[in-house]
């Protein structure tokens, strides 16, 4: 079992879609599951190193942040609440 500190829900903005994906922290990236029932497999896999983490988004998102790399956005991401 991964350590539960660094799992949990996020939702992902993906073609201007909001979608809640299971996440876990392993080795410097972030790994997007479909759901927590299959840690096995992964749909993506977002490499942390270099990342700069830009809080907000909107009005509507408050809990959002984007990850930029080199400047450009790499994942647009929303934490629960």
């Amino acid at each position: 079992m991964p350590n539960p500190s660094l799992t949990g829900y996020l939702n992902v903005l993906s073609n201007n879609r909001w979608r809640e994906r299971w996440c876990q922290l392993k080795d410097n990236q972030l790994l997007l599951h479909k759901d927590r029932a299959d840690l096995k497999t992964h749909m993506a896999s977002l490499p942390l190193r270099g990342c700069e983490v830009i809080p907000g988004l909107d009005s509507k998102h408050p809990f959002a942040f984007r990850l930029l790399r080199n400047g450009q956005e790499v994942a647009v991401l929303e934490v629960r609440a």
